[in-house]
């Protein structure tokens, strides 16, 4: 997603501008929503418990439906899962499987059409249910168009690793990368005056 942001010293407004935080990262072209889910923690769903969510229509902005501390899904969530346990998650999500509307949907499209914010690309190195390749090829294709973005990968976390974490803790937001990510997106509001290491 890009935020888009203003940058003010003191009343001065000085410029617009645009910046990303994508976590986890989705392309639902990539050939993995399109094979058969299997997630040694995530146990066989019963269709006849999702039904209803496989019927019905897909709702944008609807409440969530899983446990942010336990990573327990419900509702839409876990049709969502069902589906992706036999083989049909991008099917589901986008209703076709044409190549123009593959392409459509095409995440990795989206920096080469036009203005594209930096970025910043936090995703779990251990997420089974949304992999990795997803974030890889979008830095790669952030990089060949020359725009500005960080790529971190948290090993041995799962899929829910930033929504478990206690925000009051630092230690463990250190650790997961997601203080890095602030400190980033802050440094690239306010570059005079926020001091970040390079992260990638």
């Amino acid at each position: 997603m890009a935020l888009p942001a203003s940058r003010h010293r003191g009343s001065a407004y000085i410029e617009n501008l645009g910046l990303g935080a994508i976590y986890p990262m989705t392309n639902l072209t990539d050939e993995h929503y399109a094979t058969p889910l299997d997630v040694p923690d995530l146990p066989p769903i019963e269709r006849s418990s999702v039904q209803a969510y496989i019927d019905g229509p897909l709702v944008a902005g609807a409440p969530p439906d899983f446990e942010y501390k336990t990573g327990v899904v419900f509702g839409r969530h876990r049709a969502a899962l069902y589906m992706a346990q036999h083989a049909q998650w991008r099917s589901w999500s986008i209703r076709s499987e044409s190549q123009d509307m593959l392409d459509k949907w095409n995440a990795c499209r989206a920096p080469k059409q036009g203005f594209f914010p930096p970025t910043f690309l936090l995703h779990s190195n251990g997420d089974m249910k949304i992999l990795p390749s997803n974030p890889k090829d979008m830095a790669n294709v952030l990089a060949e168009a020359g725009i500005d973005c960080r790529l971190h990968l948290v090993p041995d976390q799962a899929h829910f690793f930033d929504m478990i974490a206690d925000p009051d803790d630092v230690a463990t937001l250190d650790r997961l990368e997601i203080s890095h990510m602030f400190r980033w997106l802050i440094s690239a509001l306010y570059p005079d005056s926020y001091d970040c290491e390079p992260a990638w």
